[in-house]
């Protein structure tokens, strides 16, 4: 009986090595510190408009209530 022995050699370019890994999580880090103020005006610039539109639809609500009524509405806080 004949032993056959095989050699392996190694693989070439079949993946990512560790400082090319790195690299793009570090490229990716630096893009969402620079983002994320961007993110936080929009976030803040959301809130006012929604705010504003509640606002607008609660001077809607009390006109037509006092055209309703025929007499005077107040808004409260």
């Amino acid at each position: 009986m004949q032993m056959k022995h095989e050699v392996v050699l190694p693989h070439d370019g079949g993946g990512f090595t560790l400082i090319e890994t790195l690299v793009v999580v570090a490229l990716l880090a630096v893009i969402a510190v620079m983002s994320a103020p961007s993110l936080v005006a929009w976030h803040v610039r959301d809130q006012v408009d929604a705010r504003a539109s509640a606002l607008l639809s609660t001077l809607s609500y009390a006109r037509s209530e006092a055209v309703r009524r025929g007499a005077r509405v107040t808004v409260c806080r």
